[in-house]
């Protein structure tokens, strides 16, 4: 059974594979759809732990047959969110992805922390690019809605120095919560 996997329905719109290495998350987003999926209700927002020899299976998934076609981390957690590991996880997957040059994207809330990684992210070239997901424009609508997720401006700006080095980066402003402060995240952005 391949790590690697192919997202149904909706979600296949951000990628067409996708890998989960965490199956927690640390934002506590309240409008998160994964605590459902996982059947894990309030024991969901947590500091995540990676999933067991999650490494090792992917090692195994990329020797066997590395795929074309773009990989999404992840769906169902944050691989920059507070994670047990310090998200040494996250970087010792990308290394194997853009060792075996697979197209990769990252799409998070954690803010800084991603930066740590600018150096695998350049490794991949082209075929890399990292996204944040904006809802509010208002600090404090984040925080509330958003509790362990970095605040709407320090995104931008890790957004705006990922850009600057050359790394490709994307915005998902979803889900719509307040028109009117998407609008303002799609101004900001631009």
């Amino acid at each position: 059974m391949s790590v690697i996997y192919e997202p149904k329905g909706k979600a296949r719109e951000y990628s067409p594979l996708a890998l989960n290495l965490y199956l927690d998350c640390s934002h506590g987003c309240k409008y998160c759809y994964a605590p459902a999926i996982q059947r894990k209700g309030d024991g969901y927002y947590k500091v995540a732990s990676p999933r067991n020899n999650i490494i090792k299976m992917l090692e195994k998934d990329l020797e066997r047959n590395a795929p074309k076609s773009q990989v999404l981390l992840s769906f169902i957690g944050d691989v920059y969110s507070q994670t047990s590991d310090e998200n040494l996880t996250t970087r010792q997957a990308l290394s194997l992805l853009s060792k075996y040059h697979v197209p990769t994207a990252v799409l998070t809330k954690g803010g800084r922390r991603c930066l740590k990684d600018m150096d695998v992210f350049k490794s991949f070239g082209e075929h890399f690019q990292i996204g944040s997901t904006l809802t509010f424009m208002d600090e404090q609508k984040s925080l509330e809605w958003e509790p362990g997720a970095a605040i709407p401006e320090e995104r931008l700006q890790v957004l705006k120095e990922l850009h600057n080095n050359g790394i490709q980066t994307f915005v998902s402003c979803e889900p719509v919560i307040e028109p009117e402060e998407t609008l303002k995240l799609i101004e900001r952005t631009i």
